[in-house]
């Protein structure tokens, strides 16, 4: 996010700019909470897909599968990539 407007607002608040900056997701992580926080990122969306696919496997053989993997494969992309 550093590359996508942190010199505009920091030139709007007349702060220095930010000494850190990383473009990936997961280096925002461990920039903010450390490799902790990282650790508990992993632990929080492998509980959340693992409950969704789980509902995903109940939605087999219904109208309803397409769309409920639908969303679950978004939320795979959405989480971890």
């Amino acid at each position: 996010m550093n590359s996508l407007g942190a010199q505009y607002i920091a030139h709007f608040l007349d702060e220095p700019d930010p000494a850190i900056g990383v473009e990936s997701g997961y280096g925002s992580l461990i920039v903010e909470m450390g490799v902790v926080g990282l650790v508990l990122w992993f632990v929080w969306v492998s509980a959340l897909l693992w409950s969704g696919w789980r509902i995903v496997r109940q939605l087999r053989q219904t109208v309803y599968f397409p769309i409920g993997f639908a969303i679950w494969w978004y939320a795979v992309v959405l989480l971890y990539c």
